[in-house]
């Protein structure tokens, strides 16, 4: 459950008088006071032109100097060695999954310059449990990717050749399941694929923290070559 907590003297106290009661009454700002942009819950665009993150934001496990930058020209991600699936820091920043329907968009200007090296939007609920649709490398050619991993099975289940810049990676969610596609830079959509959700539950994957809809960037074994750049992301809630 969710307590109220404050901090005096150095030390958080929580709950009220050193007891946390069945209910409690809290006080929190008024809707005209939160900045524009920073409602919970809500249709958010970030071209990520800031002087720092968004609060949607979370990094996984300590940041690492290097590995994510916000600059002028957007979100940089220029990857390690450690892969989506290694229990270890990484270039890898998400935001909560909030609705069952919604709709994610990110635009990704990347070419691959090395065998296994990849960029893109990954549905996160722990390094066992994810999906994702990435622009890589694999056996020298460009491409773009949907790979499931749910335990301990992994599959590569989609490999189309894309050989343009710049694309913009799309997600369609709802209760069933989640849906990639890619935009090219000249508007075609191209469907990539789709996964159950019931793989990236509580039931499946043990753990009890929800979903999270992450950018990142990986080498697989090797620290990236190039740096792959975000330049917008969408999340929208859709009516059930």
């Amino acid at each position: 459950m969710l307590v109220p907590a404050r901090l005096e003297n150095g030390w958080f106290y929580l709950g009220e008088d050193r007891a946390v009661l069945p209910e409690f009454t809290v006080e929190h700002a008024p809707a005209e006071e939160i900045p524009a942009g920073y409602a919970a819950c809500s249709a958010v665009t970030d071209d990520f032109r800031g002087d720092s993150l968004h609060l949607m934001w979370n990094y996984i496990y300590n940041p690492v100097e290097g590995l994510i930058q916000q600059t002028a020209s957007g979100l940089q991600m220029h990857g390690n060695e450690v892969s989506l699936w290694e229990d270890a820091p990484k270039a890898w920043l998400g935001r909560r999954q909030e609705h069952f329907c919604c709709t994610v968009e990110a635009d990704l200007h990347f070419i691959p310059q090395q065998e296994g090296e990849e960029a893109g939007l990954t549905v996160y609920m722990n390094p066992a449990h994810h999906y994702e649709i990435a622009r890589t490398m694999r056996d020298g050619r460009d491409c773009v990717i949907l790979r499931r991993r749910i335990g301990g099975l992994c599959a590569v289940e989609q490999v189309l050749p894309y050989s343009d810049e710049t694309m913009t990676l799309r997600l369609e969610c709802n209760r069933d399941r989640y849906r990639f596609s890619f935009r090219t830079a000249d508007g075609t959509v191209q469907p990539v694929g789709s996964g159950e959700t019931q793989y990236l539950t509580t039931e499946a994957g043990g753990c009890f923290t929800g979903n999270y809809i992450a950018l990142y960037a990986s080498g697989n074994g090797k620290p990236m070559t190039t740096t792959a750049t975000f330049t917008r992301f969408s999340y929208q809630p859709e009516a059930e």
